[in-house]
C-alpha cells in the first residue's frame, strides 16, 4: 500500500494526457458533465483510452512541453494507462455558466449560495471542456505517485479497495 493514502478511497478515472496534466499540477480543474457533492482526498486513475485521440496537435505540443518541464517523458505513448497515478483533494465543484470561454468564468452560486467569479487561465481552458452548463471540479494538493498502480477504472467516482488476491 502507498503511504500517502489508506484504503478504501474514492477514485476518478481521467483520460490521458489529462490525468498526467492533473498529476503534475498543470491542470487544476477537471471539467465534467455532472455536479458532485463529494469533497476530500481521492485517487486519479489514468484511463486506457489512446492519449493521441484526446487532444488536438496544438494543445498536444503545449502538454508535451509541460511534461518535459516536469521531468516526465514528453511522448504521449509513454504515459501510464490503466493505472492510479496521483492522489489529490477535490475542494470545489463549480457550475460553468459564462458564455464566453475567453474568460472561462465559473461560479458555485447555484451550489453554495455564494456569488462570485473565478477567471481561469488560457492554459486551463485548453485542458478542459468549458461549455456552459458543465462543471469544473477544483483539484488541490495533488501528489504524483512514485510508481503507477495498475488497476481497472470505472466511470464517475468509484472506490479503489486495493488489489484482490
Amino acid at each position: 500500500m502507498n503511504p500517502i493514502f489508506s484504503l478504501p478511497i474514492p477514485s476518478l478515472t481521467i483520460y490521458q494526457p489529462w490525468a498526467s496534466l492533473c498529476a503534475i499540477g498543470a491542470k487544476e480543474y477537471e471539467t465534467r458533465g455532472r455536479h458532485t457533492k463529494f469533497r476530500g482526498k481521492f485517487l486519479i486513475h489514468a484511463g486506457k483510452k489512446d492519449p493521441y485521440a484526446c487532444m488536438d496537435e496544438e494543445t498536444a505540443i503545449i502538454a508535451e512541453e509541460l511534461f518535459f518541464k516536469a521531468g516526465l517523458s514528453c511522448y504521449f505513448g509513454a504515459l501510464p494507462l490503466g493505472a492510479i497515478i496521483a492522489v489529490a483533494e477535490l475542494v470545489g465543484c463549480y457550475l460553468i455558466y459564462h458564455p464566453s470561454n475567453q474568460y472561462g468564468y465559473v461560479d458555485d452560486g447555484v451550489i453554495s449560495g455564494k456569488i462570485g467569479f473565478m477567471p481561469v487561465s488560457e492554459q486551463e481552458q485548453l485542458f478542459g471542456d468549458w461549455s456552459v452548463g458543465r462543471y469544473a471540479w477544483k483539484l488541490a494538493n495533488v501528489q504524483m505517485l512514485d510508481e503507477p498502480i495498475p488497476c481497472r477504472g470505472q466511470q464517475g467516482l468509484w472506490t479503489y479497495e486495493g488489489e484482490k488476491s
